[in-house]
């Protein structure tokens, strides 16, 4: 489903740049304004690269997605965000004056909605998925009100003449909004199922969490479960991982 966060007057903490990454860990993103229009750099596939870049981000506000892929395959050019403009193209680091679109949710019946209004090619490649149809859908209708209806399932986040707009509910925190809870807490597992061709697949469900907690605000899982927690020192090598390889996606 992914996850947005509009960062109004302060950064993510630590904390929350691990749970949205371990809950969304297909790639990351951040955009803001600038005295040129709007500026973007997406397409980060593990939790390190991230969080050394976003280090250095001091420009409030500025919007931040984690994904998790729903639609299209994981790959750096399908992380949000997208820009409004035909064919939306799949730059990794961009400055113009162009909307910009982030989602978090799943538009159904986005590849009928692609063949109505003509866009990408007759069948749809590794590099489409709904988020960016809908973008290119916006640089051609100039409405926006196609977003407060689909805000119904979806939550989305747009940056147009240097202005953050949010539709669906967003929960504000101290200074931040989040389009949904997965900067609380780790709420998903993952795990590795063998296809009967013999493919590794990964997945992921639910997690289902029985914590005890003891000094200092600590957590201490039990069945085994991951020990990431508020206030405790988080090895990185624990953070799930997406590494970019070409054609697939790998990790530890």
């Amino acid at each position: 489903m992914c996850v947005i966060a509009v960062c109004e007057t302060r950064k993510l903490t630590s904390t929350e740049l691990i749970y949205c990454w371990i809950n969304n860990p297909d790639g990351a993103g951040v955009a803001w304004k600038n005295k040129d229009g709007h500026v973007y750099q997406k397409g980060m596939m593990n939790f390190d690269q991230f969080e050394a870049y976003y280090e250095h981000i001091n420009v409030f506000p500025h919007v931040v997605h984690f994904r998790i892929a729903s639609s299209g395959a994981i790959v750096p050019h399908l992380t949000h965000p997208f820009i409004c403009k035909e064919n939306s193209p799949l730059l990794l680091e961009w400055n113009g004056e162009e909307s910009l679109l982030f989602h978090n949710g799943v538009i159904s019946g986005w590849e009928n909605l692609a063949a109505i209004y003509g866009i990408g090619p007759p069948v749809m490649t590794t590099y489409w998925n709904d988020s960016r149809v809908l973008s290119c859908l916006l640089s051609s209708i100039k409405n926006h009100s196609i977003l407060t209806y689909e805000s119904k399932s979806s939550k989305f986040v747009t940056l147009a003449g240097g202005d953050i707009k949010t539709y669906g509910d967003f929960e504000s925190v101290e200074g931040a909004l989040f389009s949904n809870d997965s900067h609380k807490e780790i709420l998903y597992e993952f795990y590795t199922v063998v296809t009967p061709q013999g493919h590794k697949q990964q997945k992921r469900r639910k997690k289902n969490r029985n914590i005890r907690y003891y000094g200092n605000g600590q957590q201490t899982p039990s069945c085994g479960q991951n020990t990431t927690g508020h206030n405790r020192n988080y090895i990185k090598s624990d953070v799930q991982q997406n590494y970019w390889t070409g054609d697939k996606i790998t990790g530890p």
